[in-house]
């Protein structure tokens, strides 16, 4: 009895090691490279001052990051700001909302968004969602 029990024991550590390695390997695969060009695409319309093309390129981009956090909360960023800009203030509400409800703002760290971006996030965010 004394083997068995050792042996379901060290299974279950085996497990429970393995598991976290496993759920790790796969945030950290790469995203599609076809979504990546789109956001790639969507970081220069931003700069280019082209809020209509960007929205355009994250509806279909972010679909691709479902799986892959920091760019999801970068998307949901982006097309909240530019739906702001375009006086869609019912869907930029709709993306920062999505961003506290998926906890994404917990990946901010591992996006690259712009400084000028992450202020005007800062106030659509207070503007929309905490008044």
């Amino acid at each position: 009895m004394g083997k068995s029990r050792f042996f379901v024991w060290w299974i279950i550590a085996a497990f429970a090691v393995s598991v976290p390695a496993v759920l790790a390997a796969q945030e950290a695969d790469p995203a599609d490279p076809f979504y990546e060009s789109l956001l790639d695409e969507a970081r220069f319309l931003y700069k280019e001052g082209k809020p209509a093309e960007t929205i355009e390129n994250l509806e279909v981009a972010f679909f691709g990051f479902l799986d892959h956090p920091g760019r999801l909360f970068e998307c949901y960023v982006y097309l909240g700001v530019c739906h702001y800009q375009q006086k869609n203030y019912e869907k930029a509400a709709y993306y920062i909302q999505e961003i506290r409800r998926l906890k994404l703002g917990e990946h901010d760290a591992g996006a690259a968004l712009p400084e000028g971006l992450a202020a005007k996030y800062a106030e659509v965010s207070a503007k929309l969602v905490e008044s």
